[in-house]
């Protein structure tokens, strides 16, 4: 019997640099992190190291779309959300700070991957950031 075909995708924006406050990011974009952490916090509660690294802040469209809603709807929800604020992501950009946005399929597929329509394309290339894309095969 074959195995369902599974696919979940998130598209996330992604905020690193030394002096980034996550807090301070998610007040400007008027988003809510998914994951972040500051230069100097603790590694966890289990471990009193602090952490060395840049500080980092990630922002997802999975809190509010469904992981198994098509591509599109995930690009949406963030583009949505960044379109007005590309002046100040090249900003923080300008200032060092790595920006990007990221989106990731899941699927059970042996091959394939979304696929982009033009304009869709276009809204994610016109932000200006770099974008990863990634897919993950998964059982």
């Amino acid at each position: 019997m074959a195995m369902a075909l599974r696919v979940e995708t998130r598209v996330g924006l992604q905020v690193r640099g030394a002096d980034v406050d996550p807090d301070w990011v998610a007040e400007r974009l008027e988003l809510t992190p998914s994951a972040s952490h500051r230069r100097g916090d603790p590694a966890s509660a289990e471990d009193p190291s602090v952490r060395r690294v840049d500080g980092w802040c990630y922002f997802t469209s999975r809190g509010d779309v469904p992981p198994a809603e098509p591509f599109e709807l995930h690009a949406a929800w963030m583009l949505e959300r960044l379109e007005r604020q590309a002046p100040m992501l090249a900003s923080w950009v300008a200032r060092g700070w790595k920006v990007h946005l990221e989106v990731v399929t899941m699927t059970n597929a042996t091959n394939g991957g979304p696929t982009v329509e033009a304009g869709l394309l276009q809204r994610i290339a016109d932000l200006g950031l770099t974008t990863h894309w990634r897919t993950v095969c998964v059982s």
